[in-house]
């Protein structure tokens, strides 16, 4: 048994840099031309990291009034409505990340006009 290091290339992985580096190109093609999807996904973006941190404040909030709390059913309505309310900010930011995407996708796969073809008729009067 050999104790010297291989120095083969790792099998598929120049095939796999191709793909990845086609992947890349199409990705920057298609974002250059979505400035406004773009900007709408930022947006969407920002305000998810804002409304986590609303979240986690939110959070301890409840903790704490779970921590006062005498009687468990409460503490358990407090979590509940806490986690309830978190929940559907949840689902609503990442549907305010979803809708551009798939704005920008429609707008990438929208056919575009074909251009009408005119066919002209020959003419085949042929001389008696």
């Amino acid at each position: 048994m050999s104790t010297k290091p291989s120095t083969e290339a790792f099998p598929g992985y120049a095939e796999s840099q191709k793909f990845w580096q086609s992947a890349l190109a199409q990705s920057a093609d298609w974002m250059k031309g979505q400035p406004d999807v773009l900007a709408k996904i930022q947006a969407a973006g920002e305000k998810w990291m804002i409304h986590r941190q609303d979240d986690l404040a939110k959070a301890v909030e409840a903790y704490k009034q779970m921590c006062e709390c005498q009687d468990f059913a409460k503490a358990a309505a407090i979590q509940q409505a806490w986690f309830a309310e978190c929940t559907r900010g949840l689902i609503a930011d990442w549907m305010a990340l979803i809708n551009p995407l798939e704005e920008g996708m429609r707008h990438q796969t929208r056919p575009q006009k074909e251009k009408s073809i005119t066919v002209k008729r020959a003419s085949h009067e042929t001389a008696t």
